[in-house]
């Protein structure tokens, strides 16, 4: 691949997602951005922006999007012996496969650029991305696929720790509720992802009842004790985590991903919003995700009108919280539209000039 150059109408430049108009981007053959120039006028309609960064999700059970029963609980549908590992457990490893890839060209057609993919079944869960001949494997300090400009982080489960030496080698860890696991084994699966230098991330305090459990059987809840003892880049849900441990997170400077739509449909408690606001928690450590396949295409838009409702901010906050991990250790090279890093742009259509973020959000909202 030789050096390209695209043009838009508008753009949202470094971290700050700055407008600029009239814009023309350098690649170099690697894809990287070499320069960034206004030129006098550009001749199309189209807003290039980072991408959406879907924090959060398992591709694997695509195949049931929309097809689940309607009414059951969390453990119901997704927890041992429920709708999804039951699906999991009898789909062929072509089905498995098709919906891998179909779960990352539905999040081309949505504007995703990145996101991460918590990939049940060990070492067959992950295989698919291995055997595809047409991606392209790009080594960061981690393996992440590229497909067609659209970005994933695959988050691993290893079964055993045999498989979690294979899996580490190529992939990142991807823990379940914590509480699935002996802590000996825990401590022993971070401990061998951390050698490679792969990123981990982690379930927490999602089910009340396990993390209960949890707390009695440590005096620590699952969310403090796996932030201290894990190492992870980013914990995922929170949603029945306190005040005070949200303060924890903001004196770690520890990201989190919401998954509020499949808070929803699992009928788990929603997030404390109120408690975020009043400790003043930072927007630039919360990350929006649509979680299980079967609850939500490979989209954020959702999202961002569910974190809209509930959630006081800015536009510009609003745009940073879905477009960019500038937090998150292992992704903070890949995203942002500036000279040096590599190129994850996506271009939406524009039906009016654009001025300020608020612009923004109306045009891909829309």
């Amino acid at each position: 691949m030789g050096s390209r150059i695209f043009d838009a109408k508008y753009a949202l430049i470094g971290e700050d997602l700055i407008i600029k108009e009239n814009v023309r981007i350098h690649l170099n053959q690697n894809n990287k951005i070499i320069d960034i120039e206004e030129i006098n006028n550009v001749n199309n309609k189209f807003l290039l922006i980072p991408g959406f960064f879907n924090s959060h999700c398992h591709s694997g059970d695509f195949g049931l999007y929309n097809k689940f029963p309607s009414g059951l609980n969390l453990a119901q549908l997704v927890g041992d012996n429920s709708v999804k590992s039951n699906y999991l457990n009898t789909i062929t490893y072509n089905e498995l496969s098709d919906n891998i890839f179909k779960f990352a060209k539905n999040g081309i057609k949505n504007n995703i650029t990145l996101y991460c993919d918590f990939r049940e079944g060990g070492i067959i869960g992950t295989q698919p991305y291995l055997d595809s001949e047409n991606m392209n494997l790009i080594n960061f300090n981690f393996k992440q696929v590229n497909i067609d400009n659209i970005n994933v982080t695959i988050l691993s489960r290893p079964e055993s720790l045999e498989e979690a030496k294979i899996l580490s080698n190529n992939f990142g860890l991807g823990i379940r509720d914590i509480y699935y696991y002996p802590i000996d084994d825990l401590i022993e699966f971070v401990n061998i992802y951390a050698t490679n230098n792969k990123p981990i991330q982690i379930h927490v305090s999602e089910d009340l009842e396990k993390r209960n459990a949890w707390l009695n059987d440590t005096g620590e809840t699952d969310l403090i004790w796996a932030a201290k003892n894990l190492s992870p880049e980013l914990l995922i849900h929170t949603n029945h985590a306190e005040q005070y441990e949200y303060q924890f997170l903001k004196e770690q400077n520890l990201p989190i991903s919401i998954c509020a739509s499949s808070n929803n449909i699992t009928k788990t408690k929603e997030i404390d919003w109120q408690g975020l606001q009043e400790i003043d928690f930072p927007t630039k450590l919360i990350n929006l995700g649509s979680d299980n396949a079967m609850f939500s295409q490979n989209e954020i838009r959702n999202e961002i009108k569910n974190i809209q409702l509930k959630f006081n901010l800015d536009s510009t906050d609003l745009l940073k919280i879905s477009m960019l991990p500038d937090k998150i250790p292992s992704l903070n090279l890949v995203h942002n539209i500036e000279i040096g890093k590599f190129f994850r742009g996506t271009f939406v259509n524009v039906k009016k000039s654009i001025t300020n973020h608020n612009d923004v959000i109306s045009h891909i909202l829309d």
